[in-house]
Parts: structure tokens; sequence; C-alpha cells
């Protein structure tokens, strides 16, 4: 399955379009995803680290829809991701004409879109709040449930005790900083407090020299990082974390830290009146102001441990995989079975030695290309066996077998590729397999231990027949 997005970086505007986007493409490539980017080459961007993530760039002259759909015609995607300001609800409806597959945009401020669905992962994101703005069949993805953090946080929103450290502070003010406002904070906090402060230099800053200097002015006080790949171990290492009010809050939340944070955009609006709202961040509004920065690190130190928890508890509601298997449903909307074909052989050879699937197997060793090919020929000869192949977009994702018995029944059997697994779509392809599949009582076979597989034939329809040490057999009756 091919996934394009389109987005870009820029020392303009910033890097977080490409930052989410990027670790959302990592999360769809270990489901077995191909992603590509679609950018512009732009002063700042940070193509760079998309391709030392091991993703494919595909270049664009300028923003003008017409070369978008020509890049996306070439690359002939099942689903394309915009995730661009500069992309507009005209532009949406304009690629949604020319191209056959869901569209998808990342939004943060309730814009209008001609799209097949939204991505909202802000807090206060709600799906209310697009009635009108998109097509009323268009999906809406709101919520934390949705964000696209990194899989550094993943530990710290699992751990069940809260870890706090005393006396450090972190300033990361993204990956640009285009008004350099980090100068303004280090200048605050010399005037109000003698907490060593760690400070990050983005990889599109600006005001790189001007850091430096305060900071080889008062080496006692301030250590400068450039070039951090992982800033979860500097948020544990700190008690009060200064950042902006995009995505960043949710990953200090994540480690249940106390910020600071400053509306740094007019789009950080709705995060800064959430976090304050709801005692989860100190706001700063006028964020040039060295005096309004002053004023929110004395007012976070009246109750800094409170703000921690509360951050904590927060973050608990995300989850790393709900997104990704969001977008594959819906690249997948689409899904059909088949009657198996000649060359199918290797890509059912390939899914059967699946780990997962000869763990839910009775016989649970390794097949050879030999005995498989002997099996599959002669399986697609024998009348009593059929072979459906699940195919969405021509992309394979999985098989359903039926084999007729003496009697008046047919034993299913069913395997997923890993691309599905975990999206909650088993139920609907066994309703579908059972409509296709031959007029008997129909019967499944699965160890005991397999709860997923049960779960997903309970869903289907099916009600348990039998038991024994090893297997549970399920039961449909498909006499019409």
């Amino acid at each position: 399955m091919l996934i394009a997005i389109r987005t870009d970086s820029s020392s303009v505007i910033g890097i977080g379009h490409v930052s989410r986007t990027l670790t959302l493409a990592q999360r769809l490539r270990t489901r077995g995803c191909d992603v590509v980017f679609c950018v512009q080459n732009l002063s700042g961007s940070i193509h760079a680290q998309i391709e030392q993530a091991g993703f494919r760039l595909m270049f664009l002259a300028s923003l003008e829809k017409e070369l978008c759909l020509s890049c996306l015609q070439e690359l002939s995607p099942d689903l394309v991701l915009l995730d661009h300001y500069g992309i507009d609800s005209a532009d949406e409806q304009f690629l949604k004409e020319h191209l056959d597959v869901p569209l998808v945009a990342y939004d943060d401020t309730y814009q209008q879109h001609a799209v097949d669905c939204v991505i909202n992962h802000n807090m206060y994101a709600e799906p209310s709040a697009y009635s009108g703005k998109i097509p009323e069949d268009a999906l809406c993805l709101c919520g934390m449930p949705y964000a696209a953090l990194r899989d550094e946080f993943i530990p710290y929103v699992k751990a069940e005790e809260l870890s706090l450290h005393q006396g450090r502070v972190l300033v990361t003010m993204g990956g640009a900083d285009p008004q350099h406002v980090t100068p303004i904070i280090m200048q605050a906090l010399l005037k109000e407090d003698t907490r060593p402060v760690d400070v990050v230099i983005g990889s599109a800053y600006q005001c790189g020299q001007d850091i430096k200097d305060i900071a080889s002015e008062h080496p006692a006080r301030f250590t400068v990082h450039e070039h951090v790949q992982r800033l979860a171990p500097l948020m544990e290492t700190a008690e009060i974390v200064i950042a902006g009010a995009g995505v960043t809050s949710l990953e200090i939340a994540c480690v249940g830290r106390a910020m600071i944070l400053g509306q740094l955009a007019e789009n950080q609006c709705y995060v800064a009146d959430y976090m304050r709202h709801h005692s989860l961040a100190v706001v700063v509004e006028d964020v040039l102001s060295q005096a309004s920065w002053q004023q929110a690190f004395e007012n976070i130190q009246q109750d800094i441990h409170a703000f921690s928890k509360r951050c904590a508890v927060f973050a608990k509601q995300w989850s790393p995989s709900v997104l990704p298997k969001a977008l594959i449903r819906l690249a997948c909307r689409t899904v059909a079975l088949r009657p198996a074909r000649t060359e199918d052989c290797r890509l059912w050879f390939d899914l059967a030695n699946d780990p997962l699937v000869r763990q839910g197997s009775f016989c649970s060793d390794e097949i050879t290309w030999d005995e498989h090919q002997q099996w599959f020929a002669g399986s697609l000869a024998n009348p009593k066996r059929c072979l459906l192949a699940l195919i969405s977009n021509k992309v394979f994702l999985g098989q359903v077998r039926f084999d007729e018995q003496g009697n008046d029944d047919a034993v299913i059997g069913i395997s997923l590729s890993p691309l599905l697994r975990g999206c909650g779509m088993a139920a609907q392809v066994l309703r579908m397999a059972v409509a296709q599949g031959p007029q008997r009582r129909i019967l499944a076979e699965i160890k005991e231990n397999n709860t997923a597989s049960i779960r997903a034939f309970l869903a289907a329809g099916f009600s348990e027949y039998s038991s024994d040490a090893t297997k549970k057999v399920y039961q449909y009756d498909n006499r019409r």
C-alpha cells in the first residue's frame, strides 16, 4: 500500500508539519505501508531527516495544484495525506475531482475542507466544530488519541508512576523560532531564577548565535543543545519545560512536566486556551515581552507538582497505533474478495509463513516453497476448496479459505496481512466471506488462546459450537 504525503518545511513556516507526518510515516511503515513525501525545496527544510529515515522524496517546483496533481498521478497512491496551510479547500476539490483515492487533510483551526477525512489531533478538537465545513460523509479524527507523537514518548505514557525531577528548566521553541523568542526567555530567566537551564537550538533557527552568546556569558546557567534527535530525555531531567503551544505541549504532557507555553502563532490560540482552561499549563500570549515570561515563571512555581500530575493523567488517553489504523481502514474502504489465481501463489506463501499466521495455525512449522506450490496448485484444482483473495486497490490484504466437508458443513480459515491486523476489519471481512461462501453450516476451528480471532468470529455472527483442551469451534448457519 502506497501513501503519498504532501507537506513542506522551511525556516519561515517551521518544521512541525514535516515532523508530525514523518512520525506518522514511520508508524505506517511498520505496518507494511510504503510512504512517499511530496515537497518543495525550500530554505531551512528538513528533507535530510526524511531521507535519513529511509523515505523517498518527490520535489515540486511550486505550490501550484497542477504540479501536485501531476506528481500524485505519477505515484498512483492508495491514499493522499495533505499537511499544508498553503493548500485550501479549492485545491483539495481540484485534487479530489482528478484522483480516485481517499484524501486526508491535517487541520488545526477548523478550516473548510473538501476531503474524505480530517485529522485534528489537538486536545481541544471537537467533531461538531466541523459541521458544515467538511463533506457530510467525511471522517473526523479529533483529539489527542490521534496525535502523531514520537516513539520516544511511549514509555512515559505507559509508566504507572510519575517520575519527578527537581531543579532544571528546559527551553525548546520548535524547529524554527522565527520570532526569536528564545533569547527573550533566557534574559527573563536570568532575572527571575537561578536554576540551570537547557536550551535547544532547532535546525532552522536564525537566532542561534544570539542564544550561544547569552549562554557563553552565563556558562553556569545555560547549556545549549544542537542537533537534538530525542527531546524526551531532556524533558525528563527538567522540572519545568518552556515551549510553544503546538504539538510539543502534548509531548511534555506525556513526560508529565509542568509547562509554560508561548502562543507563537495565531493557530496556537486553541491549544493555549485549552491548556490554560484545564490548568495544564501557564500561557504567555505576548511572547516578545520579557516581563510576561518572568510573570509566567513566577506563576508556575506556585504549584509545579500539581501541574505535572494533571499533565501525566491527561496524556494517558494517547495511543500510538490509533491514527495509523484509522488511515489504513480508510485506504481499504473498497475491500473486496475475489477467487484466487495462479499468479497469487507467492502472495499466499508469504502470508502463510508470517510469524503470527504460523503461531495461530494448528501446525506452526514453516512451510517450504515446494510444499506450498504443490498445495496451492492442488487447492485451485480442488472443487471442494474455495480460496478467496482480499483485495483493495490491487493490494493483497489477506485470504479466506473454505473446505467443504462430506456432510453439510464447510470449514473456514482466514489470514490477514500485517497491514490490517488490529484495524478492526476482521469481522467485516468474515461477513463478506460468508456472503460469498458455500450455503452450508460454516465451522471455524480456533486455538483456545487466540482471543483476537475469537472476538472477530463472534462479532461476525458466529456462535460457539464446541471446545476441547486445544481448540474452540464456532458455527454460522449459512444455509439459505
